[in-house]
Formats: C-alpha cells, sequence, structure tokens
C-alpha cells in the first residue's frame, strides 16, 4: 500500500504543512504497529527467518527493533535507581563483551 500524505500550503506563513500520520513514525518507511509486529517475532526468531517470512529486508527489521527499543528506552523511569551492579559477559572467542547493568535493590536489568 502506498499512501502520499497530503501537503497544505499556507498562505500567511507561506509554509507548507504536511498531514499528522499517527500511525507513523517520523521518517520511517514502516507503521508502528508492523514495526512492533516484527519486533516480537524477531525477538523469538532468528531474523533472517523473519525477513524471509515477511519478504522484507534485514534493514526493516533491524530498523524495527530500533524503533522499539528507543521507544522503551525514552519512556524507561531511572528516578528511584540508587544502587547499581555492572556485569561483563564474554559472547564469542574474540572477546566481545556484553556490558549488563542491574538494579541490585529490584534485581532487574536496567
Amino acid at each position: 500500500m502506498i499512501y502520499r500524505p497530503r501537503r497544505v500550503s499556507c498562505r500567511e506563513c507561506r509554509g507548507v504543512y504536511v498531514e499528522y500520520l499517527p500511525q507513523a513514525a517520523g521518517k520511517q518507511r514502516i507503521i508502528i504497529a508492523y514495526a512492533c509486529f516484527l519486533e516480537t517475532l524477531a525477538r523469538r526468531l532468528p531474523w533472517i527467518p523473519v525477513t524471509n517470512l515477511f519478504q522484507c529486508s534485514w534493514a526493516t527489521v533491524c530498523s524495527a527493533v530500533r524503533h522499539v527499543a528507543d521507544h522503551g528506552l525514552q519512556r524507561k523511569n531511572l528516578s528511584n535507581l540508587s544502587v547499581i551492579g555492572i556485569d561483563e559477559i564474554s559472547r564469542q572467542l574474540d572477546h566481545q563483551l556484553l556490558t549488563n547493568g542491574y538494579d541490585l535493590n529490584s534485581g532487574t536489568l536496567i
């Protein structure tokens, strides 16, 4: 489905305004619901089968995961955080480290 948002020229300020689309986020090429759906599947499956199943590119799945993660990070409340713990986990043989931060009072991953 292709949709072109309507554009309106303002005679007073001589600007061009584009129709607001609540189901879209910024300049993303996919709608928010589809991004959330792809992210949910990508969390449970490897990304390559997700791209094959929905006939989209790896970059589309990556963009969907990044959008949902950014949305969650923007709304994360760290005001009650007082005691933290840092842990590094080796992911591969060439010592790629994954750094995790924990809230030691509640035991949750930050």
